[in-house]
């Protein structure tokens, strides 16, 4: 009895063992091993924008809402310089958004202990996610060897996809992830090192960490960091009103004594370090994205160690060629030659893991008449509001309709609203007062003498031109790569419409030799109290006979279109 009740006990217990084995082994894992599954949750305290940062003044640091790359500016934060030598005028400023603490630095990385449970993350609220598809490289190694000779496992993998890796159970490793943040290229890493020549100008993240495996399903999460320092660099050509020629190159970013500031070197993934530093310009990079207005360059740099006085950062450019027109096209070009362009900046520390938006925003000059600065051209009313290409454009010559002149005149009296405001940079440009307009008419600046006129060889081809011409003020440098009638002081006999009727009054580029009509030009000028006239430039034509210019201020407001030539704010 007692040898059947030992046996059934026995049965029993074989049952129960049996039963406990195969729970062990049903997910498929081997009991001798472990499974390691590997996610990308993103680059650490990093948001992905160039928003909340800090700008540099005269007095010290502010907050800064310098506009997007969509090409309309804020209200200016820096002052406008000048390149004498180009004739260039730009607003240069730096934007500087510091790391959280902590998170930069030059010295070892912080060491994260992976999870041991399969159990999903969220993603950190300090991290930005990396852009699916970007490649990384995985090395691990056993802990227990110190001198990290051979990694255990040395892959790479992409952002996005599963990647799962055999692993030993029971031991501890030490893993470090590296990419430069592209989708088709990821260096080799020799003896702990990447080369110089394989991180120059690119985006370094770098993450590390050690991870305690156990048996079943791991999970290793990879926060990269980044080991660069970040430069935006912008150049914006909306203030110019017309597009970046693909023939435009910049040079370099330099510090106050003419080196360059941007710097790569050899990388050690173990310890976060750089050794063999050295400076690099910018010869055959070109620019992350391209609009017609705006060029961007994403540069990197490891430096951690320059301080940086105030005002100490200019950018190198080549030749600058901008095409102007409200198209884009090549009705006429600006070319701005080689030039050091100064930024507007606090003095600060380059350090990685800082970003720095370097932004050029080029604004096309005025000329000076009678202590005014004057726009080169007449507004244009499209969208955006621009300053023509220059006055002989043809895309911008009204010929047939009240509706055709909508888009070069201001649609009746300006009394409650500057035109000239909404031009780029916001708050360069406004209507001229009515004092300024007079100041025209006086005898020592007003000179028949310096008229234009060439007839229209048909009535549509628009190839007249009519006008005066002032010299500019004594010790104004002409400007001779603007356009023929943009280097001096040129208004068109840019004509009237009268809006009720729909009447077209003289316009000076379609009238003919043999025609009886005479040109006729008025430009509104208005006072900050609202007080509104309008400054008028008239003519007498007996066919090819052109004589009595004249220059006048009028009361003629009401019911009336009028050209609109603007003038400086600042």
């Amino acid at each position: 009895m007692i040898s059947k009740i030992n046996l059934f006990f026995c049965a029993a217990f074989f049952a129960l063992l049996l039963q406990s084995c195969t729970r062990d082994g049903e997910d498929g894992t081997p009991s001798g091993g472990t499974l390691l599954n590997v996610q990308v949750n993103g680059i650490d305290g990093d948001d992905g924008k160039m928003q909340g940062m800090h700008t540099g003044s005269g007095q010290g640091l502010l907050r800064s809402d310098v506009g997007s790359s969509s090409g309309s500016f804020s209200q200016p934060s820096a002052p406008v310089l000048e390149d004498r030598a180009s004739g260039l005028e730009y607003r240069g400023l730096v934007e500087i958004r510091d790391m959280p603490s902590g998170v930069h630095g030059g010295g070892a990385l912080r060491k994260e202990v992976a999870m041991s449970s399969p159990q999903k993350t969220l993603q950190s609220a300090s991290s930005s996610p990396l852009p699916s598809g970007v490649k990384y490289r995985l090395q691990i190694y056993n802990t227990a060897d110190k001198s990290r000779s051979t990694p255990v496992v040395d892959i790479v993998a992409s952002v996005g996809s599963a990647t799962q890796i055999n692993i030993d159970a029971g031991k501890s490793y030490d893993w470090f992830a590296f990419s430069i943040n592209d989708a088709n290229v990821v260096p080799q890493i020799v003896r702990g090192v990447v080369s110089g020549n394989d991180t120059k100008a690119k985006d370094v993240l770098l993450g590390s960490g050690t991870i305690n495996t156990v048996f079943g399903e791991n999970l290793l999460n990879i926060t990269f960091q980044r080991k660069t320092s970040r430069y935006e660099v912008v150049l914006d050509a909306s203030g110019m009103f017309g597009g970046i020629d693909a023939s435009t190159t910049i040079r370099n970013v330099v510090n106050a004594s003419g080196a360059g500031v941007l710097k790569y070197g050899d990388l050690n993934i173990f310890t976060g370090n750089y050794s063999n530093i050295k400076n690099y310009d910018l010869t055959g990079v070109l620019p992350t994205t391209t609009s017609a207005r705006t060029w961007t360059y994403n540069l990197y740099s490891v430096d951690n160690s320059t301080n940086l006085a105030a005002n100490a950062l200019a950018l190198q450019s080549g030749n600058i060629r901008i095409n102007k027109s409200s198209g884009f096209s090549s009705e006429a070009t600006v070319d701005f030659p080689a030039s050091t362009l100064p930024f507007s900046h606090v003095a600060f520390k380059s350090t990685i893991g800082s970003s720095y938006k370097l932004s050029i925003q080029m604004i096309e000059s005025p000329v000076t008449v009678a202590g005014v600065r004057w726009a080169r051209t007449n507004l244009v009313f499209s969208s955006p509001r621009s300053l023509m290409a220059n006055p002989e454009s043809p895309s911008n010559r009204p010929n047939t309709g009240a509706a055709a002149f909508t888009t070069v005149f201001q649609v009746g009296n300006p009394s409650g609203s500057d035109p000239c405001l909404g031009l780029a940079p916001q708050g360069t440009w406004r209507l001229p007062t009515v004092n300024e307009v007079t100041l025209l008419t006086e005898a020592k600046y007003f000179n028949e003498t310096a008229k234009v006129v060439r007839f229209a060889t048909s009535a549509n081809n628009n190839g007249g031109l009519f006008g005066i011409e002032y010299k500019l003020d004594a010790g104004t440098v002409v400007q001779s790569n603007y356009p023929q009638y943009s280097q001096k002081l040129f208004f068109p006999l840019a004509g009237v419409s009268y809006i009720t009727a729909g009447g077209i009054g003289g316009y000076g580029y379609a009238i003919r030799e043999s025609s009886n009509e005479a040109p006729l030009g008025r430009y509104w000028a208005r006072d900050a109290n609202g007080r509104v006239r309008a400054f008028s430039i008239s003519v007498s034509k007996n066919g090819a006979i052109i004589s009595d210019w004249k220059a006048t201020i009028i009361d003629q407001i009401n019911d009336i279109r009028y050209s609109v030539r603007c003038v400086r704010a600042l």
